[in-house]
């Protein structure tokens, strides 16, 4: 963990926290890494993010004059979002990562924002609603974009080494040999030796 040097923070309570320089990611909510020690990831291990915006809205309702509460004409409501990213990767131990990234339930007031997603992009917004909490609505939307973005980049970025297992050299060390140099029969070393004498095979 003492090697871990986050470049770069998303998030707000829960947050991705990516080691640019050692290709390497986690997602924690702790302060203290040392003391928490999350699971920390390569980029390799990198699969997807999925972005969720759920939509609740509350009827408003007024007082008569018998002091009953009852609808507006036509019916009047608040809506309410929380934002949520899974992160999919490949380990062993598991295959997502999810957290709230708006901390519970956001309301922006009486104009619904129409959230949307389009296919391999980010959260698109088709309000310019400014009540309530929609500023933080949009810190939502843009925070959870770049932690799209850059999980995509990280997918994209592994290098093709890591893509590929060593065939070559797994079928070679399976496959016995006369070593020229020592006559010996041999099945050569991860490095193509002769396992008695090193010389190449």
């Amino acid at each position: 963990m003492a090697s871990f040097n986050a470049t770069r923070t998303l998030g707000n309570e829960t947050r991705l926290l990516i080691d640019e320089g050692a290709r390497k990611f986690m997602v924690t909510r702790a302060k203290d890494l040392q003391s928490a020690n999350p699971d920390v990831l390569d980029f390799s291990q990198a699969v997807g993010c999925d972005l969720e915006i759920q939509e609740d809205k509350t009827e408003l309702k007024q007082e008569d004059s018998n002091g009953n509460s009852v609808s507006y004409n036509p019916p009047r409501y608040e809506y309410s979002y929380s934002f949520g990213v899974k992160i999919r990767v490949s380990s062993p131990y598991f295959d997502e990562m999810s957290f709230d990234l708006s901390d519970g339930y956001i309301t922006t007031g009486e104009s619904p924002m129409n959230p949307s997603m389009q296919q391999n992009s980010g959260w698109n917004v088709h309000s310019s609603d400014s009540g309530y909490e929609a500023n933080k609505y949009f810190e939502c939307v843009k925070i959870g974009n770049e932690i799209k973005e850059a999980i995509e980049r990280m997918k994209n970025s592994a290098p093709a080494q890591e893509n590929k297992a060593p065939l070559p050299q797994a079928e070679a060390a399976k496959e016995e040999k006369v070593c020229p140099s020592c006559g010996a029969k041999t099945f050569p070393d991860q490095n193509g030796r002769c396992e008695y004498c090193g010389s190449a095979l």
